[in-house]
């Protein structure tokens, strides 16, 4: 997992961080939820797998999506 997270859609911050969402998740070694979450102003987003969770924070709105 080597994609870096992008800045943080809303206020634009690199604060931003990649974790397991649900501390008990990852006590038997899996995760099944992740979460990115920005530490300025709280956004985040939650998917059942890392690597997703990473691609829907990356991912950004174009013009031809509006």
């Amino acid at each position: 997992m080597n994609e870096a997270l992008k800045p943080c859609p809303f206020c634009g911050s690199k604060k931003t961080i990649c974790f397991c969402g649900d501390p008990y998740d990852g006590y038997q070694g899996t995760c099944y939820t992740w979460q990115v979450s920005c530490n300025d102003c709280g956004a985040n987003i939650v998917r059942g797998k890392q690597q997703e969770v990473i691609e829907a924070w990356n991912r950004r709105a174009s013009v031809d999506d509006l």
